[in-house]
């Protein structure tokens, strides 16, 4: 049975719940206020409403809106006020010292400033949870200078206080003393090896080292101090070997590099290493001296053979990029190779010079007979893995094409496609396979290939099927007969087996007997290519003027007008006009896919510091 006395409790729970939830729903509402004028930028009535809601709820965040808000309108005795008040009230919150610190710095009251933020250093507990956040605090009001002794503090009385010395590195690069800044990088890295990555990361961040300003300087002055204190510890050269690489310094790396390999016994481990980081960005001489330094540690250390075969690609490399080179010097390397490879014999690791030898063959010295014979015996020698192996039968199928054996050659692209079928190269055996198709006149077939290749996770492949299908549908689909098509095709094949003469005449009466055909344009840049190919810059130059001229438009105007400033540049010595259409693609092409490498080369023949 329902008492009088329980009836009478439940009336008063509910009224007591009722008047809480409308003192829940005041505070919200105040709140809300307040944010809103200060939103509006009335922030004396902001002020008079967070610090209602601070009355009502004693939150410190109230509070902090409070002064803050005081402080926008300038009402600094106030805050002063406000501020000594709660210090008086809890002398141990630290943070409401460093506010009216805050408060003086404002007001114009520096000294008082200054005085009350050292009582907060002297006050601080040498606690890791007290020193960071206070540090924080500092940072947030923009006071590097007390962050940093701060953080100071914990360097100094904290064990393991490391993992914060980032931070106090950054406040020094604040107040400009990177001095400072590069010390506590050191000191990390020395402290903990581990950081070094962090360590060469933030350096990225806070030091531009495409110029040798006075920052890098210093870097790699304290660096080599440290590397001469302490020369068993291999960090502090790795660490200067980094910023020469950073400055594409590749000289002053390998001194470093070279030291390390022969202090620590590392038996040429990172001399090949850092031959190929040489090699790769082009300093061919460097990494030449590299990977002779380990050819001359012996046959019977552990990367003799490796750098035997990999700086005979570097040589390579040089002749293919200098546009003066002779077959005499090509020869001369050739022969090179032959005493290599006959050294150690076919292997898996000879494999890339073989296919690099028999390309000098098929391409520089006309001697293709011996290239496919090279290829053909590295393909049947047992212990050549199978991704080699592919590689040899997609270069002997190129050579076969070059000797018009077109299907046997197709077969060993389809070898080569099936062996990788879900791969980069299995996809790039399956394009020279449509190319065949495409060269004998079988458009469909080549188109169906080509289709399926416009997916490949390789951009460049995809681009060139994307190209070629292109190509052939334009130009089959619009026409009641295939012969202009198949003439171009004939001539693409015999530009392919270097019959230039025969593919020109092709391509002349093509232009005669199709004028205004859609395919004048590739017409002209294929004799462009056909004309540079005979080192026949002048008239390669006619072919890409004319292209220009008349089909700018066309998706092959931006290729025309880059190759044409490339041939002004490189081959014609004519500065002034390889900038003109450098920059004529910079702002008339802006989507092209050679506006950077323009924009790269503009600079540099304007004589910027690239």
């Amino acid at each position: 049975m329902i008492t009088k006395r329980l009836i009478l409790s439940f009336a008063f729970a509910l009224i007591f719940i009722g008047i809480t939830n409308q003192g829940i729903a005041q505070k919200k509402g105040d709140y809300q206020l307040a944010e809103q004028y200060y939103r509006q930028g009335d922030f004396e009535r902001a002020a008079e409403y967070y610090l209602k809601v601070f009355k009502q709820t004693g939150s410190s965040g109230y509070f902090d809106k409070y002064i803050n808000a005081l402080s926008h309108n300038k009402e600094y005795p106030a805050a002063e006020k406000a501020l000594k008040k709660q210090i008086k009230k809890h002398p141990q919150k630290l943070n409401y010292r460093v506010q009216l610190g805050d408060i003086y710095f404002i007001s114009g009251e520096k000294e008082k400033a200054d005085k009350t933020w050292s009582e907060v250093i002297d006050l601080l507990p040498k606690y890791q949870n007290e020193i960071v956040p206070m540090a924080y605090q500092f940072t947030k009001i923009d006071q590097a200078g007390f962050a940093i002794q701060c953080y100071e503090l914990g360097k100094e009385t904290i064990p393991g206080f490391y993992s914060y010395y980032p931070q106090m590195a950054d406040l020094y690069g604040l107040i400009g003393d990177y001095g400072l800044m590069i010390d506590l990088y050191l000191e990390l890295i020395s402290v903990n090896p581990g950081y070094q990555q962090t360590v060469q990361n933030l350096l990225n961040r806070n030091f531009d080292f495409t110029e040798d300003n006075t920052n890098t300087q210093l870097l790699k002055q304290k660096l080599y101090q440290k590397t001469n204190q302490f020369p068993d510890n291999q960090m502090y050269a790795e660490m200067l070997i980094w910023l020469n690489l950073q400055q594409s310094n590749f000289n002053g790396a390998f001194v470093q590099v070279k030291s390390l390999d022969k202090r620590f016994k590392e038996n040429g481990s990172r001399l090949i290493n850092f031959a190929r980081m040489a090699n790769k960005n082009g300093s061919y001489s460097i990494a030449q001296q590299a990977y002779q330094t380990v050819i001359k540690k012996g046959d019977f250390q552990p990367y003799y053979e490796t750098a035997k075969i990999e700086i005979l690609s570097s040589k390579k490399s040089v002749l293919d990029q200098n546009i003066a080179t002779t077959v005499k010097e090509y020869q001369i390397l050739n022969n090179e190779y032959l005493t290599t490879i006959n050294e150690f014999g076919i292997a898996n690791f000879t494999a890339p010079a073989i296919r690099e030898m028999a390309q000098i063959n098929a391409q520089k010295l006309d001697n293709l007979d011996l290239a496919k014979e090279w290829l053909v015996n590295t393909i049947e020698t047992p212990g050549v893995d199978s991704r080699e192996i592919a590689l040899c039968k997609i270069d002997l199928g190129d050579y076969l094409v070059m000797n018009n054996q077109i299907w046997e050659a197709v077969l060993y692209y389809m070898q080569a496609e099936k062996a990788f079928k879900y791969d980069e190269l299995g996809d790039d055996a399956k394009l020279r396979a449509a190319k065949v198709y495409y060269y004998t006149g079988d458009f469909k077939w080549a188109a169906a290939k080509l289709d399926v290749l416009k997916g490949s996770t390789s951009k460049l492949i995809s681009n060139d099927a994307l190209y070629l299908s292109n190509l052939i549908t334009d130009n089959i689909t619009i026409d009641t007969t295939l012969h202009p098509m198949q003439m171009y095709a004939q001539a693409d094949l015999w530009f392919v087996q270097h019959k230039y003469d025969e593919a020109y005449a092709k391509l002349d009466t093509l232009q005669e007997y199709y004028p205004g055909h859609s395919l004048m344009d590739e017409v002209l840049f294929q004799k462009y290519k056909i004309r540079f190919a005979q080192k026949d810059y002048e008239n390669a130059e006619m072919e890409l003027i004319k292209l220009i001229d008349g089909y700018s438009y066309d998706i092959l105007g931006d290729d025309a007008i880059f190759q044409l400033a490339k041939l002004y540049e490189l081959h014609l010595n004519n500065t002034e006009k390889a900038m003109e259409y450098y920059l004529m693609l910079m702002t008339d092409y802006q989507d092209s896919v050679f506006v950077t490498e323009a924009r790269k080369r503009y600079r540099k023949l304007r004589g910027d510091s690239v």
